[in-house]
């Protein structure tokens, strides 16, 4: 039987030209995955809202909100529970903040309360109370650790879902929300 050669074989040029596309493909696609981390910004700060309206929300919601018992009728209320995530691999710092937070509700809804509810992976006390203004809470220029995160408790007379959440940090880095 003669034997075959099979260097000069088309068929194995193929075989070998498709492993070196696929290495090709997995190296490009390894490589640009690091890029895109490397090129992710070290500090992050996102935001998400749930607003309850007070006659769904079960008696655990209820107590997180000792404010209520001040607020006199319940029509039209919403719990609101608003946090704030630091995503980033830096802590953030309260002079980097450039323009503080703000929430800003639909025209015709009162904030009855804003209040720091609880935190998670960070000791953290807020510099000055929240700022109620209307529909709006203004936010004290804070820092927060890396990762850590800031729940705080709105109770609003009306939409209890914000229209707009705005600020931004060093180099007009916007808040982000999470979804």
């Amino acid at each position: 039987m003669d034997d075959v050669d099979f260097s000069s074989s088309p068929l194995l040029f193929l075989i070998l030209g498709g492993i070196a596309l696929l290495l090709f493909f997995y190296l490009f696609q390894s490589t640009r995955k690091k890029m895109e981390q490397a090129s992710a910004p070290r500090r992050s700060l996102s935001y998400e809202c749930v607003a309850t309206p007070i006659a769904k929300a079960n008696a655990e919601v209820r107590g997180k909100f000792p404010e209520l018992s001040a607020i006199g009728a319940e029509d039209g209320v919403e719990l609101v529970r608003f946090g704030l995530f630091n995503w980033g691999e830096l802590d953030l710092d309260a002079a980097q903040i450039d323009q503080p937070v703000t929430v800003i509700f639909r025209d015709g809804t009162q904030v009855l309360s804003a209040t720091l509810g609880e935190t998670i992976k960070t000791d953290f006390t807020l510099p000055e109370p929240l700022t109620i203004d209307g529909n709006r809470v203004v936010f004290p220029r804070f820092g927060i650790v890396a990762r850590g995160t800031l729940i705080f408790n709105f109770i609003v007379r009306g939409a209890g879902t914000p229209e707009a959440v705005t600020g931004n940090f060093e180099g007009g880095i916007p808040i982000r929300r999470l979804s």
